[in-house]
């Protein structure tokens, strides 16, 4: 809370793969395809490669966010078990220490709404029905 994603990722480097330090898919093809679309179809992957922002990487991870607490709501975590950015393992932390959930495991990669819709999609109506 109220640090940028560099200063979250100084403090702790589990948060990323260890694979993915130093990459930039913005700019890079073969680490987008690799690091973000690799478990997505190939028409889907080739399409996604046309959608990413080309913002520069270092502005956007040395923003602060601006929250200092997380609101007092219900809260759920979905881990994707074959992401290939943020470290599953750090995912499955963060849930329980952050948000004091257990996460909720879906065989994906970084990018589930692209590689595994509906079973996003099912998961979050899960959630949903749970909440009400």
């Amino acid at each position: 809370m109220g640090m940028s994603f560099l200063d979250q990722f100084r403090a702790d480097s589990t948060i990323l793969s260890p694979d993915w330090v130093g990459k930039d898919p913005s700019k890079d093809d073969a680490a987008a395809m690799y690091f973000l679309f690799h478990d997505c179809s190939p028409g889907v992957a080739q399409w996604a490669m046309t959608t990413r922002i080309r913002r520069p990487l270092e502005k956007v991870a040395s923003e602060v966010y601006p929250l200092r607490q997380w609101p007092s709501v219900a809260c759920s975590y979905i881990v994707c078990s074959e992401d290939r950015t943020i470290s599953p393992e750090w995912s499955r932390r963060a849930a329980h220490a952050l948000l004091g959930v257990e996460a909720i495991e879906l065989p994906s990669g970084h990018c589930p709404f692209l590689s595994r819709p509906g079973e996003l999609a099912d998961v979050l109506s899960q959630i949903d029905r749970v909440k009400k």
